[in-house]
Formats: C-alpha cells, sequence, structure tokens
C-alpha cells in the first residue's frame, strides 16, 4: 500500500507539473498575441506603436515579458506627442494573467506635439508600474521617482521627485473593422507631480 501511495504521489506531481507548463505557455502565447492585438487596435485609430519581438521569460518562475525599444505616437487630434522607452520587464503569474507589475529603467525621451516643440529626456532613478485589464479597458499605473530632466526649454522642471501616471485606454467594442459599433474614447492620462525642482531654471 505504501510503494502505491508512492507511486500515486508521483504521478499526481507529475501531471501538475504538465498542466502548469502547458499554463505557463498558454499563458506566454496570450501575452504576446495580447500585445500584438493591442499594438494593432491602436494603429487602427491613428497611433503609431512600435517595439522589438517580445520575448517572455521566467519559466517554471512568474512569467517575465520584455518588451525592447517600445515607441508609442499619439495621432494629431489626441495631441501629436511620441514617447520613446527603455526596455520593459513585466512580471506575471500564470493564474492572473491581467494583472502585469513592470519596471521600466532608463531613459523616456518625449518629443511634445505642436509645431516647433523641443523634446524632452526625462531619467527616473526608479520607475515601476502595473497593467491591469478590468472589464472594458486597459489601465496602466506608473511610478516615477527622483526624475532628472534634461529639456531646452527653461521653464519646465529640472527634476521632479515624484511623478505617479495613470493611463487608461477604453476596449473597441469589436474589431478595427468598420460596422463593428461606435467608436469608442480616446486614451485618458492622469498625472500627479510632487517635489518639483526649478534651480535648475535658465543653465
Amino acid at each position: 500500500m505504501a510503494r502505491k501511495a508512492v507511486w500515486a504521489a508521483a504521478a499526481l506531481i507529475v501531471f501538475a507539473a504538465i498542466v502548469y507548463s502547458a499554463v505557463w505557455w498558454i499563458v506566454a502565447d496570450r501575452l504576446r498575441g495580447g500585445l500584438d492585438g493591442w499594438a494593432a487596435d491602436m494603429r487602427a485609430r491613428g497611433w503609431s506603436v512600435s517595439y522589438e519581438e517580445v520575448r517572455i521569460e521566467g519559466y517554471p518562475g512568474p512569467l517575465v515579458p520584455i518588451v525592447d525599444a517600445p515607441s508609442v505616437g499619439a495621432p494629431r487630434a489626441s495631441g501629436g506627442w511620441l514617447w520613446r522607452g527603455p526596455r520593459l520587464t513585466g512580471r506575471v503569474w500564470p493564474w492572473r494573467p491581467s494583472r502585469i507589475a513592470f519596471a521600466a529603467p532608463g531613459e523616456h525621451r518625449i518629443r511634445p506635439g505642436g509645431a516647433g516643440a523641443a523634446p524632452i529626456s526625462a531619467r527616473p532613478g526608479a520607475a515601476s508600474g502595473s497593467l491591469l485589464r478590468p472589464a472594458g479597458e486597459t489601465r496602466i499605473v506608473l511610478a516615477l521617482r527622483d526624475v532628472a530632466i534634461r529639456a531646452r526649454d527653461p521653464n519646465l522642471p529640472r527634476a521632479i521627485a515624484r511623478a505617479d501616471v495613470t493611463i487608461v485606454l477604453p476596449d473597441r467594442p469589436g474589431r478595427a473593422d468598420r460596422g463593428r459599433g461606435p467608436e469608442p474614447p480616446g486614451p485618458t492620462a492622469t498625472l500627479r507631480l510632487a517635489g518639483i525642482d526649478m534651480a535648475g531654471r535658465g543653465a
């Protein structure tokens, strides 16, 4: 009986490992497909979205999606700005695929909308956030700490102690095709700043 119990336990462990591995790779595939689908939908709305090939690492632990050279540009009607970021590294468990924690350390380059607007470079001491998928939208929450800013405009701050950004991307009711229902509202963003340093003004 004891031998049978051992074999039964071993078989159960092997079965659980197979199921977990299958779920892990299915979620990894869906993460890639979800990002590609979101990018295609945004392009259909007039946005520019680009990135290099998405890699999913971390097996058998949490999935670690890695996105190199991400870039998002808004259409003119939404301000016409352009953001180019550093490598994005995420962390997500297979049983919670709708919640992704990520980090984005490095230099963030922003080209504000409007004619003649000078580019801005921001390098945070720490950059972390999360991507959530509640019903009907994608919500991105980003926390930046100790942000050093380089810009030609002397009226812009040179440093910000804390910046919290919330971006909401409403889902399209259907695919990016005509006749799929009304166009959802565009992305909205909320920005909160603290510890603004203007000491470098005029430098």
